[in-house]
């Protein structure tokens, strides 16, 4: 019965991908805190590196709750099949990628 097996596979898949819309909360405490210290770090030393940073922590943290805002309606869907899901999962890791280079990049 690999179709049965295929079909909860699937099931199982959909649900750990809509459960990534649903960290709103911690994306936004995390957001808030980088862009933050980024501000006073910015304001203390008057660097432009930092400055920088701090317009693309903006710039990368807008783009990570706007991904969460605009798919939490389709990924919350009852009729949300596997290639949907997939392709929402794609635009989520794409949006979390970019921010953790830049965290990355800046703490080097």
């Amino acid at each position: 019965m690999p179709f049965r097996t295929e079909t909860i596979r699937n099931g199982i898949d959909i649900e750990l991908i809509q459960s990534l819309y649903t960290t709103l909360p911690a994306t936004t405490i995390m957001s808030v805190a980088y862009i933050a210290s980024f501000i006073v770090l910015t304001a203390e030393r008057r660097d432009i590196v930092l400055l920088v940073f701090t317009v693309a922590g903006l710039v990368s943290s807008t783009a990570r709750v706007a991904v969460l805002l605009f798919g939490k309606a389709k990924a919350a869907s009852p009729t949300l099949d596997i290639v949907e899901a997939r392709a929402l999962e794609r635009i989520f890791a794409i949006s979390y990628f970019q921010f953790a280079c830049l965290v990355g990049i800046s703490a080097a």
